[in-house]
């Protein structure tokens, strides 16, 4: 299915970029090693196309709605432009300094001072997309319904391997106590002999 994700960055969790992608995973990747690992990158909606006519306006949309919120923004445009330059080492960190030294107090007040209005509005787009949620939940789970079994299985498999090992280990530490206690004694004396 293709899907194009608009997302969220955001540091302390205060956003301060927003940006699409095919591949979440890998774009999240790519931006921990540009702005380090204790970022979140939040998906905030989705459009199912690739097609840039379809997936522009929900990025400008939520580019503009997150600068009339009062974030500093990293975006140097309005959206839709997809993914800027690529950065050379020395640019990365300046850039990094810069987004650190001038932006972050900043949102963080914004943020402290508007915290209850920012709650409220996440809240209300929760309700007001709780169904589109649960309907691609849905979908989503129709179209990968082998696939989430298998995993399921395997994820059972592999807890109940951990816990017959666990009791396993229990069961032969009780009948080997004493010998295991003398071995570990024994291993003691010639260490510090």
């Amino acid at each position: 299915m293709e899907i194009t994700y608009i997302y969220e960055l955001s540091k302390n969790g205060i956003p301060f970029y927003i940006g699409k992608s095919k591949r979440i995973k890998n774009r999240e990747k790519e931006h921990k090693k540009t702005y380090g690992n204790n970022i979140t990158l939040i998906i905030i909606d989705s459009v199912k196309s690739f097609k840039k006519e379809d997936w522009k306006p929900l990025e400008t949309f939520w580019v503009t709605q997150y600068k009339a919120w009062g974030f500093n923004l990293l975006n140097k445009n309005e959206g839709g432009n997809g993914r800027p330059a690529t950065l050379t080492e020395c640019d990365k960190k300046k850039y990094q300094e810069k987004y650190h030294q001038e932006n972050l107090n900043y949102r963080k007040k914004y943020y402290l001072d508007n915290k209850e209005k920012l709650d409220n509005l996440s809240k209300q787009y929760q309700l007001e997309h709780s169904e589109e949620r649960k309907e691609y939940r849905k979908q989503y789970y129709i179209e990968n319904k082998e696939k989430i079994k298998k995993q399921n299985i395997k994820n059972d498999i592999k807890y109940r391997e951990t816990e017959k090992n666990k009791l396993y280990r229990k069961e032969y530490y009780k009948k080997n106590k004493d010998k295991l206690n003398q071995q570990s004694k024994n291993n003691y004396l010639k260490r510090n002999a």
